[in-house]
């Protein structure tokens, strides 16, 4: 990149200055993405590993042939299992079959509610603590609870330490791909975005060796879960978020994280640097700790805070007979603010959040499904796993070229689509002895293809399609529904136990579902000019105004997301 000279005497904006010292993405950004896309590895180990720690193994009851009832009819108390190809998982080794195979399902739920916790907890550590040192201190929970697992004694315990692990990855992967928002802008985001699964689909395939030299549940745990000590390097290869210092007050520190991205990227920025707004100004807002008292310490915010407990007062006091007198006071003293329930309080912008909502449930549930679904074909394991796990590159790669070219609609339904024709074609080709399972494995992994083109789109055409006032909102409540579609995964993926039609049923409806709903009632998003308002998101898509957001924006320059996900 070619130097630029900047005027010492002008005084910055921060983020125009950040903007300029960073530049779009030079070796100072690539070097920083490659390190933080290292933690997807162990993150794709602890969500996808339960393939290998409860890998599906033939068992039978002691003294029989039957499975679950001995000769006699009687509950079977004592099994036997084939341990030729892995000597011990917690399915052999704490007896989770017959009466007691849901509780691996459990395990995977509790892994995604520890998930899904752990993006809460850490978020909130994060803003208050910088990006580097919680991320720091989610990588090494992560990889003590993860060890401490491979020794459990108990199930009870691997399970709580399993949850434990999963709030610690959760904080990973949260603040990791925070970190890669903000020292990024314009297009690259959206570009980022798209590829950041990539790494996580490496650690899913160098998780198949692992598995196969390891074989033993409580190796494989241990070999998983050592590599995220790495991550103490980091206090010193990864700088702190020069945006976050910056909105914080720490100008000094911010400058310096900008003065090596500058040089490293070749861009020469001004000596003397003045900005906006005063040093001591922004450090008393970052220094200075929020408490109760800062309800009442302005004028605004006094009167909102006295409003509310006026309607909780009045609530107890008179119920429902109050309302007149709390409505009253509200308008007086509280402007309306944007809300989560405005996602829902009008027609147009219900159903195309609802339709959106459901698309990403469907995305987590046949995503993570399909993964786990896999490993339970006939076959070998190692061999089905890799296959499964190859077919989501491409997906994001067929993302990329198709998303500028025919649009986030037709990319999205595509996606769900084929996932839904794949996994109902499994169906024809039912398991039967003597026939290969090559076919399945092959219509599994497609489906996985259709997962990997419809996730990343989802994200992006979710986006673009939510105006800006609640866009955090609504990216939010979709990621909430993914999480649930995840949950119930495991357990769809073990219908196949009770019929073998019925895991690659679900797998196919769901996304046929949400396809039908992309096409019938989401609005192309492609080259439009974004909503920002409520109002504007009302009338987003709606017949009578299809040709009124047009604007001569390209592909991924939708400018009104790229400005409101920095995050």
């Amino acid at each position: 990149m070619s130097s630029k000279e900047h005027d010492d005497r002008k005084i910055w904006k921060e983020e125009e200055f950040a903007e300029m010292a960073m530049g779009g993405c030079g070796r100072w950004q690539v070097t920083i993405l490659l390190l933080l896309s290292v933690i997807k590895l162990p993150v794709a180990w602890t969500q996808l590993g339960i393939a290998f720690l409860a890998a599906p193994v033939t068992f039978h009851c002691s003294g029989s042939n039957l499975t679950c009832t001995t000769e006699a009819g009687d509950p079977c108390n004592s099994w036997r299992y084939d341990r030729s190809v892995f000597p011990e998982t917690i399915i052999s080794e704490w007896d989770l079959v017959c009466s007691r195979s849901q509780l691996v399902n459990i395990t995977q739920m509790v892994l995604m509610i520890g998930l899904l916790i752990g993006n809460f907890v850490f978020s909130i550590a994060a803003d208050m603590f910088g990006r580097k040192l919680p991320l720091v201190v989610s990588g090494v929970l992560q990889m003590l609870t993860g060890c401490c697992a491979s020794f459990a004694p108990w199930f009870s315990a691997f399970l709580v330490l399993r949850f434990l692990q999963a709030v610690a990855t959760g904080g990973a992967m949260t603040i990791g791909f925070v970190m890669c928002m903000e020292i990024l802008s314009g297009k690259w985001r959206t570009t980022v975005t798209t590829l950041s699964h990539i790494p996580f689909n490496i650690g899913h395939e160098i998780m198949v060796p692992i598995a196969y030299f390891t074989r033993h549940w409580r190796l494989f745990q241990l070999a998983t879960s050592l590599p995220s000590a790495l991550i103490i390097t980091y206090l010193w290869l990864v700088p702190e978020s020069p945006r976050w210092l910056l909105a914080v007050g720490r100008h000094k520190e911010a400058v310096e994280v900008l003065r090596q991205a500058a040089a490293s990227n070749n861009i020469q920025i001004p000596e003397d640097v003045c900005f906006l707004k005063s040093e001591k100004e922004l450090m008393d807002m970052g220094e200075k700790k929020p408490t109760i008292l800062d309800l009442l310490r302005t004028p605004n915010m006094r009167k909102k805070t006295l409003a509310m407990c006026f309607n909780w007062m009045a609530r107890g006091l008179c119920f429902l007979d109050s309302v007149d007198i709390q409505l009253c006071f509200v308008r007086w003293t509280w402007e309306k603010k944007p809300t989560i329930l405005d996602l829902l309080r009008t027609p147009n912008m219900r159903k195309k959040t609802l339709a959106m909502c459901f698309n990403w449930m469907a995305c987590g549930l046949c995503f993570l499904g399909l993964a786990h679904y896999v490993s339970t074909v006939n076959g070998n394991i190692f061999i089905n796993v890799a296959i499964g796990g190859m077919f989501v590159i491409p997906g994001m790669i067929i993302t990329l070229f198709t998303l500028d070219r025919v649009g986030r609609r037709a990319t999205l339904v595509g996606g769900n689509l084929l996932a839904s024709v794949s996994c109902f074609l499994i169906i024809v080709f039912h398991e039967a002895p003597g026939k290969s399972d090559l076919p399945r494995v092959v219509l599994v992994s497609l489906g996985i293809l259709g997962m990997g083109i419809s996730f990343p789109t989802a994200y992006l055409y979710s986006g673009e399609l939510f105006p800006t006032v609640v866009r955090n909102s609504g990216i939010g409540s979709c990621s909430m529904c993914a999480r649930i579609g995840s949950m119930v995964a495991p357990f769809a993926a073990s219908l196949g136990t009770y019929n073998s039609a019925l895991s690659p049923l679900t797998f196919g409806t769901v996304p046929l579902v949400a396809a039908i709903l992309t096409a019938l009632l989401l609005p192309e998003t492609k080259g439009c000019q974004l909503p920002q308002t409520l109002e504007e998101g009302e009338l987003f898509g709606s017949k009578s105004t299809d040709n009124v957001h047009k604007e001569n924006v390209g592909g991924f320059r939708n400018d009104a997301f790229q400005s409101d996900i920095q995050t």
